[in-house]
Order: C-alpha cells, then sequence, then structure tokens
C-alpha cells in the first residue's frame, strides 16, 4: 500500500487542511475501536507521492468517510475521493461512503441523497457513539418504546385548559420590570429530577424534538438521537445549556414542558411559579398604568378649563376697553 503502514484498511478519512484537527479525531475513535484507518496526517510519509498514494488508498479502503464543511465542498481534491466512493456503490447499499457533517452546510447533488451523521452541536461522548453507530451500521431503534401517538387524540370532551389564560394586554403592552441585579441567578443545566421528568414526558426523538422546538432551540442546536437511554439524551441538552446555545434555555425547556404536561409536578414547580408571578407583576404594572392615564386626563381636563377661562376673560376685558372708548368719544 505504499507509504502506508496500514493494509487493507476499513476506512479512508477524506478531508481538506482546515478540518484536520475533526478528520484525527474520527480516525482515532474508529482505531480506538479496532478498525484500519489510513489518514493523509498520519500514513502519506516525507517524500510520498501525494497523488499516487490517494488512488491507492481510494482502491483498497473498503469504505470512505467524508469529513463534510463548506471548506470540505469548494476543495477540488475532495470531491474526487468521495465521489469514487460514491461510483463504487452508488445504490448505497455496502455503505462504502459514510458523510459526517462537521458544521452546518448543504449537501448538494449527489451527496443530498445520502443520509449524513452531524457530530457538531453536541457533546465528545454523543459525538463518539456516533461515529461508531455510523462504522457498524447499526440500528438507530430508541432503548425504549415510543410514546403512543394516538394519546393526544380528540375525546369529545371540552379543551378548556386548567389554568386561566393570562389577560393578553398586560403580557403584550405593559412591560415587565428588570429582575434585581443581586438576586440569585437561575440555575443553567437542568437537576436530575427534571432530566428525570423530561425522560418520562418526551422519551422519543420526535417527542424530545416537538417540544425543544416549543422551547425555542432549533433542529440545529438540538443533540443528535444517538444516546443509550432518554435520560443520557436530556443530560446531553442539560450540557448545551450550561455551554451557552441559548439563554434562559433550562426556563424555556420546562414552561415548554409545562405546557404540555400542566399536571406534572416538577414542571409546575418550575414553571407555574414564574408564570404567575409574571401575571401579578404584569397586572400590577397595568393597574399603575391605568391609574397613571386617569392622573394625565385630569390634568388635561383642568388645563382645558383653565385655557378656556383666561379666553373668556380676555375676550370680556377686549370688549369693555371698548365700550370704554366709546364712552369717550
Amino acid at each position: 500500500m505504499g507509504g502506508s503502514e496500514v493494509t487493507d484498511p476499513d476506512f479512508f478519512v477524506s478531508y481538506t487542511g482546515v478540518d484536520h484537527a475533526w478528520a484525527e479525531w474520527i480516525a482515532w475513535t474508529l482505531e480506538e475501536a479496532n478498525y484500519r484507518v489510513v489518514i493523509q496526517a498520519w500514513d502519506f510519509g516525507a517524500g510520498s507521492h501525494f497523488v499516487d498514494e490517494m488512488h491507492r488508498t481510494i482502491e483498497y479502503a473498503a469504505r470512505t468517510v467524508a469529513v463534510l464543511s463548506v471548506a470540505y465542498l469548494t476543495s477540488a481534491y475532495a470531491a474526487p475521493e468521495w465521489q469514487a466512493a460514491w461510483a463504487a456503490d452508488p445504490s448505497g447499499r455496502a455503505r462504502k461512503l459514510l458523510v459526517f457533517r462537521i458544521e452546518e452546510c448543504p449537501r448538494p447533488g449527489l451527496l443530498a441523497q445520502l443520509v449524513s451523521v452531524d457530530l457538531f452541536g453536541v457533546g465528545k461522548d454523543v459525538a463518539r457513539r456516533v461515529v461508531l453507530a455510523a462504522a457498524a451500521g447499526e440500528r438507530g431503534k430508541p432503548a425504549v418504546e415510543p410514546a403512543f401517538p394516538g394519546a393526544g387524540a380528540v375525546s369529545g370532551k371540552r379543551s378548556k385548559p386548567d389554568r386561566p389564560p393570562p389577560f393578553p394586554p398586560s403580557l403584550r403592552a405593559v412591560p415587565l420590570r428588570p429582575s434585581f441585579p443581586g438576586g440569585s441567578p437561575e440555575p443553567l443545566s437542568l437537576s436530575e429530577g427534571e432530566i428525570q421528568a423530561l425522560a418520562s414526558a418526551f422519551p422519543t426523538p420526535v417527542s424530545a424534538r416537538q417540544v425543544l422546538d416549543a422551547a425555542g432551540v432549533g433542529v440545529g442546536r438540538q443533540p443528535v438521537w444517538n444516546a443509550g437511554t432518554p435520560e443520557e439524551f436530556w443530560r446531553e441538552v442539560s450540557a448545551l445549556f450550561v455551554a451557552g446555545i441559548m439563554v434562559a434555555g433550562r426556563e424555556s425547556l420546562l414552561a415548554a414542558a409545562y405546557r404540555q404536561f400542566p399536571a406534572n409536578r416538577v414542571f409546575a414547580a418550575n414553571s407555574s411559579s414564574k408564570i404567575g408571578n409574571i401575571d401579578d407583576s404584569a397586572h400590577q404594572e397595568a393597574d399603575k398604568w391605568l391609574e397613571d392615564l386617569a392622573d394625565l386626563k385630569r390634568v388635561e381636563s383642568l388645563i382645558d378649563e383653565s385655557l378656556r377661562l383666561e379666553f373668556q376673560r380676555k375676550i370680556l376685558s377686549s370688549r369693555f376697553r371698548g365700550h370704554l372708548d366709546d364712552g369717550a368719544g
């Protein structure tokens, strides 16, 4: 195999220079799992012919890993590497081409036909499981039974909510007072009890994605569901909140969960009291605003009356002076 010490490699890692850190981490992860890997950074030694080494590697490697990024898509050398793997397995049944995205980027042309795996936006342990699962061709079956889709079907009963809806003007027209800076900050991470509650209420990729979307955590910032258990997935979400992917992410998530499960004590403890405080504060602000408005209208009324009396005084004074002038003539 030319300059490489690896014979009959299981994987050839195709990447562009700016992504070498990701490529080497992927190669290391695969070799630690006893796969034979060829990567340019380790196997194309000094004095070797780059094009010849690349040709031999692509020919002998069982599969190719494409480390996909914006830079990779514009590389003149990367395209022939993944295209050779595609040409050898156009149906994808042998899975000769694995696509690992390391940043948000498109999958143009033929790459759009392949199911890719995202390694960005997740922790190292999750990324490692994703890489090894893709290499082994494992199924993505969840560890627990998915929630029954018909649980929310129409029962014929009224859908009146358990809590009264907030007074709309109080939440839209009146700004809330800013909180005191010296107060105790809200925790960034989810507690173990909150993780257990979320895992019980949202144990599947679909249900988890829905509540995260409702909380404002977009798909691009959500971890990939490759965890062994729902608890592991929600721990990954907690780690992302701590990393700062979203301001007040924990509070937004628990509030979204509470809206779907208002009877859940954990969600209610962290959401309903705050919602109630917001409602009370908003109503107090609305009452004060209305009182100020009433005071303003009273002042305007007094000003109008004062102006009217002043105008009348000037008219009478003018007419009186006219009468005096006529008498003097």
